[in-house]
């Protein structure tokens, strides 16, 4: 026993400092984390915001289901039915649309306290929420409560919000399905209208077929009645999209009679010569799934150029998921979404949000006691998990999604309340960056993103290196910045990174820019009264020439110096050897009559010439042959006091 008792000590002791070593290790890993890499920390995990589940009564099991969640005035709402009893008779059940607001620390009732059903003894499902010409819309199937069995009779109804309450927007209460029955409404704005679609009858008949209509802010209008991929078919659960600026519509069908087949088609919503509307099927024979085998629950979504369907195939239950080009539809990776081994996949729901397609899902374990939710997001080539730290109820039911302020928002239900989720990430890495050399600089340019509140710039002169801190930040506005101060024939390495409330975003992909070494040709031009001993060079840019010709003038004239400017600015040669070229240049020599008694070639014969004599006299500077000519004014080829004198008597007149 005593050796047991030690035994298992030491093996304790084993295992904790092996959990500190790798407590340790992720502690130096976060120490030396990559700058402008993103990494899974504070920020990146789902984080309840619902307080336990929300629930507009009082219940402790409200028997809240079916969420839609909206971003409306900046503020997240959430709308879904809700148990009620009625007169106060707990054998009298129905159920009622609720919604709540969220100003980002607390819900609040926003239906009046009253919920939106038209009818006071009924039941209400399937909500759906979405914004349009600045007010809020919800729609939902409403029937009337009822102890006498029988099919009910669902109605679409929808309601909008515009600041003053909730208003029908039909006359009345009249339903948006007209005669007709209704369920499972969902809501899309498209082109400045706002498009509804369900399944039911037009007639108001038993069955279910896919209903289209549009509301342009005062009438609701058909847009496709009683619609059906097959003849015999019964449709479920309705979904749009928009691709290409086009309006998409999928749902499942199912044969009511032998052999019973499912598919899941795509229709693309056309405008005929006449202007009629049509709906043209742009998934094949069978549907996206190639099959008739049972299949379900499709939903669509626009993402990078391409239009993403995922649906639940019922042999076995799995996800499905496939894309479309406007043209066929190919699986995406493998065609289905990873699940547990055992689980059944169903529920699926597609959006966008930082730049990625994220889909969600629930999976239930084989007995049906485990509900399960996924999350995980698409970067254009990989799936990867999304779902850390989002919360754990058992069950699930319908998900609903919505952006806000650069976060993500999940709600769903646990058939008791409703919980509602925030995940919160850095931007997406810039994308498109292109590096372009110039004269000493580089200019870049990159796409911008969504949700971006500034770029940070990095650069470096190896590849995959980068300095640790930007050498520039622009807004989030701005892709494009031009690097100056840069060294020719080096080539520079840029990635530039995307920041907004939530962190910096991982390095874009690399850019780089080959600075060749910049040449300028510097041009010489003899002008008109001499000849000179070379007519160009090749200068690297900031150095100086260093092949100035020798100027020869005509006889008569004097060398006044190097011009690039016309004739106004004059430079010796010298001077010009001195300069720093920074592009191409052409210097003309200038020159001035030959006069006697003009030492300096300023055409004038004045007491500085006479000066100039005077200390070469003496010896204390030295004068070119043309300028001793032009100092011996008796001609005897001496220089002397007499040639001063000379000078010094034009200067003044009386020469």
């Amino acid at each position: 026993m005593n050796a047991q008792k030690r035994n298992n000590t030491a093996c304790s002791a084993v295992i904790s400092v092996v959990i500190s070593l790798v407590m340790l290790f992720g502690a130096i890993l976060q120490l030396v984390a990559v700058p402008g890499q993103a990494s899974a920390a504070k920020g990146v995990v789902w984080k309840p915001i619902d307080g336990g589940g929300l629930s507009a009564g009082t219940s402790a099991n409200s028997g809240s289901r079916d969420p839609s969640i909206a971003i409306w005035n900046n503020q997240l709402y959430a709308a879904w039915s809700e148990q009620k009893e009625y007169m106060n008779n707990p054998m009298q059940q129905g159920t009622e649309i609720r919604v709540m607001q969220w100003d980002g620390s607390q819900w609040s009732a926003a239906d009046d306290g009253s919920g939106l059903n038209f009818m006071s003894s009924s039941s209400a499902s399937s909500p759906s929420l979405t914004v349009f010409q600045g007010c809020l819309y919800a729609i939902w199937s409403e029937a009337e409560t009822s102890f006498m069995g029988g099919y009910p009779f669902n109605q679409i109804m929808a309601k909008k919000n515009c600041g003053d309450g909730w208003v029908s927007t039909t006359s009345g209460s009249n339903p948006v399905s007209g005669s007709g029955r209704g369920e499972m409404p969902v809501l899309l704005v498209y082109h400045d209208e706002l498009y509804a679609t369900w399944i039911g009858t037009s007639d108001g008949s038993t069955g279910r077929k896919i209903q289209v209509k549009k509301y342009d802010g005062s009438v609701w209008t058909n847009e496709a009645v009683d619609m059906t991929f097959v003849p015999n078919g019964t449709a479920f659960g309705p979904r749009f999209a928009v691709y290409q600026d086009e309006l998409y519509l999928t749902w499942s069908e199912q044969m009511v009679d032998s052999p019973y087949y499912s598919y899941i088609p795509v229709m693309k919503r056309t405008i005929n010569g006449a202007g009629k509307v049509n709906w043209g099927n742009v998934s094949g024979n069978s549907g996206i799934t190639n099959t008739t085998t049972s299949a379900g629950s499709p939903v669509l979504q626009a993402y990078n150029g391409l239009l993403y369907a995922v649906w639940r195939d019922n042999n076995p239950a799995q996800l499905k998921v496939s894309s479309f080009d406007g043209s066929i539809w190919s699986p995406v990776g493998s065609g289905n979404l990873d699940k547990p081994e055992g689980a059944q996949s169903q529920a699926p729901n597609l959006f966008v949000y930082n730049e990625k397609l994220v889909a969600v899902w629930n999976d239930v374990n084989s007995q049906g006691f485990q509900w399960d939710l996924r999350v995980v997001e698409y970067d254009g080539t990989n799936w990867s998990p999304a779902d850390q730290g989002l919360a754990d109820t058992n069950l699930g039911n319908v998900t609903s999604f919505a952006i806000l302020n650069n976060a993500m928002y999940l709600a769903w239900s646990d058939v008791s309340k409703i919980h509602v989720s925030e995940r919160r990430e850095p931007p997406a890495a810039p994308t498109g960056l292109q590096a372009v050399a110039g004269n000493g600089e580089a200019e870049l340019s990159w796409n911008l993103g969504s949700g971006v509140a500034k770029y940070k710039i990095y650069q470096g002169t190896a590849s995959g290196v980068y300095g640790p801190d930007p050498i520039a930040t622009v807004d989030g506005t701005t892709g494009h910045y031009k690097v100056q101060g840069l060294e020719g024939g080096t080539t520079y390495y840029f990635v530039v990174t995307a920041v907004n409330g939530n962190g910096e975003s991982s390095f874009s992909v690399e850019a780089s820019a080959q600075l060749t070494t910049q040449i300028a040709t510097v041009s010489y031009l003899p002008g008109d009264h001499g000849t000179i001993s070379g007519t160009s060079e090749q200068v690297t840019i900031g150095e100086h020439p260093a092949a100035v010709p020798t100027v020869t003038p005509e006889e008569g004239y004097h060398f006044a110096g190097w011009s690039s400017d016309g004739g106004i600015t004059k430079l010796s040669s010298q001077e010009v050897a001195t300069s720093t070229v920074t592009a191409d240049v052409t210097y003309t020599a200038y020159y001035t009559a030959f006069v006697m008694g003009d030492a300096d070639g300023d055409g004038k014969v004045t007491a500085a010439d006479a000066l100039l004599l005077s200390k070469y006299i003496k010896g204390k500077i030295t004068l070119t042959p043309e300028q001793l000519q032009a100092l011996d004014m008796n001609g005897d080829g001496q220089w002397d006091d007499e040639d001063v004198k000379a000078i010094l008597a034009i200067s003044v007149g009386k020469g």
